[in-house]
């Protein structure tokens, strides 16, 4: 039997809805009385939406200094690397896949091997050189991208410090045990806006509002959940994505999740209109439809300063909405 869940919204949320449309129109009692879904409200959305956003909020912040501590508790000095360099132990997934978290400073990241990949003396290596537990100095352009893990695209040379075993990065491994958890079924994927400058590279969580998706439960039973809430304009919080005078032309965002939406549609608001009072305003303010390019990378869209981006994915296995604004 499917279940059915149901969260009261606040009364201020049902006013914009009835006044909304869309996904935040008031069902008919018949049509009540016929949703086999399961429904989630605006509430459980900005949950959701605030769970990605203090995950955004962790990118480049330091692991806890424990994790500087070897199997026995005992403190591991591993030695400080030149200016510019990052000492790191070496960690690794179920899948085989590589992170590093610098044992000075805590930083967790992801970074590709370079061809420059050497001994401390200098004799060249293959990359199944680097398993768990070596330590390796990394050199770089010293621009690490905002996600967490943080990402270290532009490595030009790595050494290997200190071979080690999976016992070596055990005090470290519970950072991706973490990031390796089964994503919930009962939820769409997370997004990103991903974006570089001459100033900065960074990724940014995009919060996400009303969805629809199906799934299958643990049981083989079909599902269906619905997180039906307010209009973008309405949210209570939206990420942020800041635009500078380097690029007086807009800002160009990849958007991307963990697979590939079938459709992407984006919509702009100017960003005074975000949390307007007047219902009656936000009821007949009009959205500007925004040009979304389906590259090789993902979707791409050009972004300017001083709006509230709505942007409406699909899948086969439902839809769902993200949003931000740009300042």
């Amino acid at each position: 039997m499917k279940k059915r869940k149901t969260v009261t919204l606040t009364a201020t949320l049902l006013t914009t809805l009835a006044l909304l449309g869309g996904c935040g129109e008031k069902p008919s009692a018949e049509e009540t009385s016929k949703a086999p879904s399961t429904e989630q409200t605006q509430e459980q959305a900005e949950t959701s939406a605030d769970t990605t956003a203090s995950d955004e909020a962790m990118a480049g912040k330091p692991a806890p200094a424990a994790m500087s501590r070897g199997p026995l508790s005992e403190t591991v000095d591993y030695g400080i690397p030149e200016e510019g360099v990052m000492r790191s132990m070496t960690l690794s997934d179920p899948s085989g896949n590589l992170y590093y978290v610098d044992v000075n400073t805590g930083t967790f990241f992801t970074a590709p091997i370079p061809e420059d990949l050497t001994d401390a003396q200098g004799n060249p290596l293959t990359p199944d050189a680097i398993k768990a537990g070596c330590v390796v100095d990394i050199y770089g352009n010293g621009m690490m991208l905002e996600s967490y893990p943080g990402q270290y695209p532009g490595t030009t040379k790595m050494v290997l410090v200190k071979e080690g075993t999976a016992q070596d990065a055990a005090p470290y491994q519970y950072l991706v045990d973490e990031i390796s958890l089964p994503a919930d079924p009962s939820e769409p994927p997370s997004m990103n806006a991903e974006y570089r400058t001459d100033l900065v590279a960074a990724t940014v969580v995009l919060t996400r509002g009303n969805y629809e998706w199906n799934y299958t439960d643990e049981n083989g039973e079909p599902q269906n959940v619905i997180a039906c809430g307010s209009h973008i304009l309405a949210w209570p919080e939206l990420n942020d994505i800041h635009i500078d005078e380097s690029v007086p032309n807009g800002l160009d965002l990849t958007l991307l999740s963990s697979y590939k939406p079938e459709t992407v549609t984006v919509t702009r608001f100017p960003l005074d209109s975000w949390h307007k009072d007047s219902s009656t305003e936000l009821e007949v303010l009009p959205g500007e439809a925004v040009e979304v390019r389906n590259t090789d990378m993902g979707y791409a869209i050009t972004a300017e300063a001083g709006y509230v981006y709505l942007v409406e994915a699909s899948w086969a296995e439902g839809n769902a909405e993200f949003g931000f604004y740009t300042k």
